[in-house]
Formats: structure tokens, sequence, C-alpha cells
């Protein structure tokens, strides 16, 4: 009796350290799913042993937390996948694909500058195509303070 009490407890305990540890170390959900398999294992353990369900450790409680666990898990599991998933709208990556106006061009050397949602930045082209003036082009990659851009 005492020790299965105790490895009920132990499992127990190990789970929510498990799933607590997840919140700290990045282990995509790992750590997580192993904490709630000790928990309901620990779980199993009380409610195949009488004697312990007469104790502190009610395995309604027990089940019930698992299965909290688990349900908390997958949606933040869902919502994880979700974020990642979604385009940049922040950083320079978020403004490839945009249309910037064109504020000075040199066609000989291929750059000048460009206005792009209120700012304005270096610009290079690898097109043959001459660009004009307050003409709008596409902007194919962005750097670290310069972004290559295509005429419309």
């Amino acid at each position: 009796m005492l020790q299965s009490d105790l490895l009920a407890q132990l499992l127990i305990a190990f789970g929510f350290l498990f799933i607590i540890a997840e919140v700290f170390v990045p282990a995509l959900g790992i750590l997580a799913l192993i904490g709630i398999i000790t928990f309901v294992w620990g779980g199993v353990i009380v409610q195949t042993t009488p004697e312990i369900q007469q104790g502190f450790l009610i395995p309604e409680i027990v089940w019930g937390m698992g299965v909290l666990a688990i349900i908390i898990l997958a949606i933040g599991s869902f919502l994880t996948l979700r974020a990642m998933r979604s385009p940049n709208t922040t950083g320079q990556e978020s403004l490839i694909g945009k249309k910037a106006h064109v504020m000075e061009w040199d066609n000989a050397e291929k750059k000048g500058l460009v206005r792009v949602n209120g700012e304005i930045w270096k610009a290079t082209t690898l097109s043959k195509k001459t660009i004009a003036i307050n003409s709008d082009v596409d902007i194919t990659t962005a750097s670290d303070t310069a972004l290559t851009v295509v005429p419309d």
C-alpha cells in the first residue's frame, strides 16, 4: 500500500513538474505530453488501488485534471501553429510584395530612394527597364538597409 501510494504521488508530482517545465523550456510540447502521461499514469494507480482512494488522491479529480491538461496542450499547440503560419506583419520581411513610391532614381546606376509605409528606403533594381520618378514599384527583397524593386 505504501509503495503504490508513494509511486502515485511521485508520478503525479513529476507530471506537474514536466508540464510546468514546458512553460520555461521550448520543447515543442514534448515535456507537457510526458507530464500528462505520467500524471495520468499516477491517476491509473490511484484508481486501481482502493486504499489510496480513501486518502487525499481522488481519481475523478486526477482524471479531470489530466483531461484538462490535454485540452490546454491541444489549444496551445493549435494557436502556436497558427501563429507560425501567419505572414510577417513587422520588420523588413513584411515589406516584400508591397508597392513603393519612387522618390529619386538614377537609371544609370539602377538605384535610388523609395517611400513605403511612410518610410524612405534605399532601393536597387536588377531590371533592365527604366524606372521613372513618382512611379510605383514592387518590392521583391529586403536586406539590412536596402530594398530590391522591380517596376510595375
